[in-house]
C-alpha cells in the first residue's frame, strides 16, 4: 500500500524534528563537557566557598527586594494621586455640563 501525501509530510516533519533534537542534545553535551572540565579544575573547598557566596548573594537580593521594594513611580500628570481601597475611585467624579439633545434649551 502506498503512503498518501499527508503521511509523507508527517514523516518529513518528524525526521526534521529528530535532526533538530539531535543537534540540540549534542550541543548541550558539548557545553556540559566544557563546563565540567572548568569546574573540575577548581578544588572542592573552593567550589563550596563559591556556592556559599553565590547563594548568599542571591538570598540577599531576594531579602532586600522584600524588605525594601523601592519607590512607586507615579507619572508626573498624576502628582496628586493618592491610592485608595480597591473598588473605590481615587477621586470623586466632577459633575460636567451635559450638552446632549435632551438638555439643550431651545
Amino acid at each position: 500500500m502506498k503512503p498518501n501525501k499527508e503521511q509523507q509530510t508527517n514523516q518529513g516533519i518528524e525526521q526534521l524534528a529528530a535532526v533538530i533534537a539531535e543537534t540540540i542534545v549534542n550541543l548541550q553535551r558539548r557545553i556540559a563537557a566544557v563546563i565540567n572540565t572548568r569546574v573540575n579544575r577548581i578544588s572542592k573547598p573552593r567550589q563550596l566557598w563559591l556556592l556559599f557566596i553565590g547563594s548568599a548573594i542571591i538570598a540577599g537580593a531576594l531579602v532586600s527586594g522584600v524588605l525594601w521594594p523601592g519607590k512607586i513611580v507615579v507619572n508626573s500628570s498624576f502628582k496628586n494621586y493618592t491610592p485608595t481601597h480597591v473598588g473605590m475611585p481615587s477621586e470623586m467624579p466632577r459633575p460636567t455640563k451635559s450638552t446632549d439633545s435632551l438638555t439643550i434649551n431651545k
